[in-house]
């Protein structure tokens, strides 16, 4: 029945909403290993939005993996470049991933 379609939808919806926040609030205790996968899951599931990436890539810039990094934001790059929240926090990124970068190479 439509109902039960509609209460389906619901109940998917808010399962990624939920997975979304275990995912966030284990990045944030520096958990990676358990909430990457978490965070590239709901970036599968919705492809068309630029936070996922972006949130993989700080997440891999933090643990000092600059290769994933920079995969995370040329990917986050191409979704919704005209949003202005979006295009400050990659840029934010970015320079952070240069900055890692350029102390990785002066030390070499």
């Amino acid at each position: 029945s439509k109902e039960m379609e509609n209460y389906n939808k619901q109940r998917v919806q808010l399962y990624y909403m939920d997975l979304d926040y275990y995912g966030i609030s284990l990045l944030l205790q520096e958990r990676y290993s358990e909430g990457i996968p978490i965070m590239q899951e709901l970036a599968e599931h919705n492809p068309a939005n630029p936070r996922y990436p972006l949130i993989l890539a700080e997440s891999f810039l933090n643990q000092g993996k600059t290769a994933e990094c920079a995969a995370y934001l040329a990917q986050a790059q191409t979704i919704k470049p005209e949003d202005p929240l979006q295009r400050f926090y990659l840029h934010y990124l970015y320079e952070q991933y240069l900055k890692m970068k350029n102390v990785r190479n002066s030390g070499q």
